[in-house]
């Protein structure tokens, strides 16, 4: 009989712990991806000032539990140095280890989670600890504690008995109700990173003898999704499956997991509009063991990973590559394939990806699934074309901006001829009714018509005497509205108003006479068309109808106007030219 209890006793001794239980930190230095909470605890032991409720909330296998164990010892470790403890060697710390120290409960609410249950910790809290300081109560997933559970521990939490402590942890914060929260310290647990998770399964992975390459370390650490216990009970998978020796294909084989490759392929696909090829790589992962929800997840992440480069390429900020989280090669990949997409384009894939995940666990048929929504993609979407379209618009573009290169040249060496163009006579300008010519304004002297008169304010009449005399420049004033005007005019027409935008206008009675050292703005005001257009914004600044004449300065000081010479001006009819053809022009005075 003794025997067979040996046996009983080595056989327990010697079963075989999971990795995840095997390495579960025993200090706080060993916690992985939570720097600042450990360093708070730490603190806390050191100096002794123990708070008697604590609330560790984060997702599932990020330590809470386990900083939770940690804590529980070294507030009551014997080792006198602060700075050691949990020491893991003194009584304590070992009764606290195997479990079998009465001061330290741990509660699992998940199945206490009855008003009983909690009736039975407050009775019990009263009596003082047996061996220990503190008396520790550890309640994992106390989320799931009823609400006559949660009034039961509210009276006890809020004024608990001395060496009495609470350390409760939960994965959904927002089912405790606020009362509870207010009377505890919360620290919040973060999901632990790729790179953490991959030093650590590489330190157990030495420890255990595994031979565990890069490639299989990275698909362990990104689909643990930040839960270190996650990642060991993977690596602990693969080890008996492959007997020491884990590879990339075996990863994935195991884990379902899409190929990076074929992913690629389907995005780079989605993009091109090529549906077919779309469809069969999506056959292709069904036939094998890859679970479509899977791969609908990673077509889901590699699109997430283009819009958070276009976004950085849009605001140059280099705190995007840690948010991606890939390798430099991968990253300078991904760069290359947004030039082809713009950021609305890869929202409206993300938008029916999104709509395709939530879907897909609950369809019937995950590949109808998948497929229907590539079809749909493909349908609205219109990268290639869009794609093709601004390669030739670009091309057009730059084929413009080389003929307007050689236009300004061309216009630059002629410059020096526009100086025999400055002086105009009246009589050359205009003969319409209302651009005036030096003829009729020495002949004319007559006053604004009785329709005009009724509708428009009293314009002074210029008489003819003051005409002939030169007067009318003489007489004339700065307008100060011309700048009103001028603006109106940039709103209207762009060229125009590069041809006026130097000018200065004067009112003289019934007339506006334009100052301008640009031959085009004259060569503008002999066309009917924009010869209306200023003078209705004019009439729609001043609320007066004034008739355009040029202002001449040798009349204005008294002198007689120069006539111009009536000889064709071939640069003048250059210019005119690429006027009639659209093409913005502005003359500079060197």
């Amino acid at each position: 009989m003794l025997l067979i209890n040996l046996k009983r006793i080595f056989t327990l001794n010697s079963m075989y712990r999971a990795l995840y239980r095997k390495y579960r930190p025993e200090k706080f230095c060993d916690v992985v991806g939570q720097g600042y909470i450990t360093t708070i605890l730490e603190n806390e032991v050191k100096s002794g000032k123990i708070a008697h409720a604590y609330l560790f909330i984060g997702p599932r296998g990020t330590g809470k539990t386990t900083c939770a164990r940690i804590f529980s010892k070294a507030i009551n470790c014997l080792e006198k140095d602060p700075l050691k403890k949990p020491c893991g060697a003194c009584n304590i710390c070992k009764s606290a280890g195997k479990e079998t120290l009465t001061d330290i409960t741990e509660l699992d609410a998940a199945s206490n989670n009855g008003v009983n249950d909690i009736r039975e910790i407050c009775e019990f809290s009263k009596f003082t600890p047996n061996i220990c300081k503190y008396k520790v109560y550890i309640i994992d997933e106390v989320h799931m504690l009823s609400t006559g559970a949660f009034n039961a521990l509210l009276k006890t939490l809020e004024e608990p008995p001395n060496n009495v402590v609470f350390l409760l942890a939960t994965t959904e914060v927002q089912k405790i109700p606020a009362t509870i929260l207010s009377r505890c310290q919360k620290f919040e647990f973060k999901k632990i990173s790729i790179e953490d998770i991959a030093k650590r399964l590489s330190f157990v992975a030495e420890k255990e003898g595994i031979n565990l390459d890069e490639d299989s370390l990275r698909i362990i650490s990104q689909y643990a999704d930040g839960a270190m216990r996650d990642a060991l009970s993977i690596l602990d998978k693969c080890a008996s499956a492959a007997n020491g020796n884990i590879t990339k294909e075996l990863v994935s084989e195991i884990l379902m997991v899409a190929d990076s490759k074929t992913v690629s392929e389907i995005c780079e696909s989605i993009i091109q509009k090529d549906l077919s090829t779309s469809l069969c790589l999506v056959n292709k992962l069904d036939s094998g063991s890859t679970s479509l929800i899977n791969a609908c997840t990673k077509i889901l992440e590699f699109f997430r990973n283009l819009m958070l480069i276009k976004a950085n390429n849009e605001s140059s900020n280099d705190n995007f590559k840690k948010i991606i989280n890939k390798s430099e090669e991968e990253y300078k990949r991904l760069e290359g394939i947004t030039k082809y997409l713009d950021l609305k384009q890869i929202l409206k894939i993300l938008d029916y990806l999104q709509e395709c995940a939530e879907k897909i666990p609950y369809s019937i048929d995950a590949k109808l699934c998948l497929e229907s929504f590539l079809i749909k993609i493909n349908d609205n979407l219109e990268c290639l074309e869009k794609l093709e379209s601004n390669i030739k618009i670009n091309s057009n573009e730059n084929g413009l901006i080389k003929k307007l290169e050689n236009l300004e040249k061309k216009i630059s060496g002629l410059e020096h001829k526009l100086e025999h163009c400055r002086e105009y006579s009246l009589n050359n300008l205009d003969n319409s009714e209302n651009f005036v010519s030096s003829d009729e304004v020495t002949n004319k002297g007559q006053n604004i018509s009785k329709d005009k008169e009724e509708k428009k304010p009293v314009i002074t009449e210029v008489n003819n005497s003051d005409i002939i005399k030169g007067n009318l420049y003489a007489n004339a004033r700065l307008m100060s509205s011309w700048d009103a005007v001028l603006e109106k005019l940039k709103k209207v027409s762009q060229i125009v108003y590069n041809a006026f935008k130097d000018s200065k206008a004067y009112v003289s009675g019934q007339y506006v006479l334009i100052d301008s050292k640009s031959e085009i703005a004259f060569e503008l005001l002999k066309k009917s068309v924009q010869r209306d257009k200023i003078r209705a914004i004019i009439e729609g600044v001043t609320g007066i109808s004034y008739r355009l004449g040029p202002y001449k300065r040798d009349d204005a000081c008294g002198g007689n106007a120069v006539s111009l010479s009536k000889k064709s001006d071939p640069l003048k009819e250059f210019v005119n030219k690429a006027i009639d053809l659209g093409i913005d022009v502005t003359v500079e005075d060197e």
